[in-house]
This record gives C-alpha cells, sequence and structure tokens, in this order.
C-alpha cells in the first residue's frame, strides 16, 4: 500500500508571487473627500478621470496642464488584501505612467502613499517604502512602489494615495502627467 503523505501537498505552502490585481481606474475617489468621484478633468488638487470616447479611447487619469507653473493632483483607491495574501508577504502598486504629450522642463513625479485600514476609523502611517519617481518621459514605462507589510493580513483593507507633482518654467506646450493603469501585485497561497 503506498505512503499517501509522499502524495499529499500542503496547499498553504504553495504560493503566486507578485499575482497582479488590476484597479479600474473609475475606481479612483477624489483623496480629501471619498464620496465623491474624479472629475472628468483635473481641477484644483484631484487627478481628471478623462474617459473619450467608447471603442475609441481607455479611461485614463490626468493631471493639468502645468506647463510654466507649478501643480499637484491626487486620486485615491481602496484595496483589499485577498483572503488568500500571505500575511506581511510582499505587496507592491505599480503604476504605469508619464507625460501626456510634452515633458517638462523642471520635474514631473508620481508619488504613492499606502495606509493600512486600522478598523476603527483611523489608518496606520504611511507604509510605502519607495519614494516619489520621476515620469518626466513621454515614453510610458511602470513605476513600482514597495509597500512594507510586515503587519498586513488577509482580507485588510489598504487606502492607496497616488499623487501627480509638476514644476516646469518654459511653457513649451501641453504637460500633463498621465496614468494608464493600476495594479497590486501581492504573494498568495495556492
Amino acid at each position: 500500500m503506498p505512503n499517501n503523505s509522499l502524495y499529499s501537498v500542503d496547499r498553504w505552502a504553495v504560493a503566486e508571487t507578485a499575482a497582479p490585481f488590476t484597479i479600474p481606474l473609475t475606481e479612483f475617489r477624489t483623496h480629501n473627500d471619498m464620496a465623491v468621484n474624479l472629475p472628468a478633468a483635473a481641477a484644483d488638487d484631484d487627478m481628471g478621470l478623462v474617459t473619450g470616447t467608447p471603442g475609441t479611447h481607455a479611461p485614463t487619469l490626468q493631471g493639468v496642464d502645468f506647463g510654466g507653473t507649478t501643480s499637484d493632483e491626487e486620486g485615491t483607491f481602496h484595496f483589499s488584501l485577498p483572503n488568500s495574501y500571505i500575511a506581511g508577504a510582499a505587496v507592491t502598486v505599480r503604476v504605469r505612467a508619464g507625460m501626456l504629450t510634452t515633458v517638462s522642463d523642471g520635474t514631473a513625479t508620481l508619488d504613492c502613499e499606502a495606509y493600512l485600514d486600522d478598523e476603527d476609523g483611523t489608518v496606520s502611517s504611511d507604509s510605502c517604502a519607495t519614494a516619489a519617481q520621476s515620469i518626466n518621459s513621454v515614453a510610458l514605462a511602470d513605476y513600482d512602489f514597495v509597500l512594507t507589510t510586515t503587519y498586513y493580513s488577509p482580507g485588510e483593507t489598504v487606502v492607496i494615495n497616488l499623487t501627480f507633482a509638476g514644476s516646469d518654467t518654459g511653457n513649451a506646450g501641453v504637460m500633463a502627467c498621465l496614468i494608464t493603469k493600476v495594479q497590486v501585485l501581492c504573494d498568495l497561497r495556492a
């Protein structure tokens, strides 16, 4: 009779590394009043959710044209860690971003903040370990923001805030920051 223990697999020991969860851009809300959707065009300190024409355009998050000045815009979403998330394992926010049509003669950056919901109406301190990154290029690229997850557990909610910041003096074209895709990557049990 065969020893069945040789053929059994502990399903908790098998993991999928960096499993991607794509966040629909329509899930983003205004950072300081999450009851409100993002506006159709960036305004004040809010990113714009630009939808374009269905069948022709995909939704994007865009900043204001900050040519000749400085600007910053934000957008926020919630992410619930899946039940199969391995407590304390890696979590990364990956953002595909760049400049819409023209680069700044100064700076254009993207920053990420991540706050674990403490389930009492408050949040923990910012757990994003990655500093703001330059997105001052019309060639879109993926930017990874690594979270410090020592105290993250399955089923918990993370409040994630993204911020564009730009500064320009020459005003040599339309300078607007752009996001086309947002994913949260998690290590999971199989």
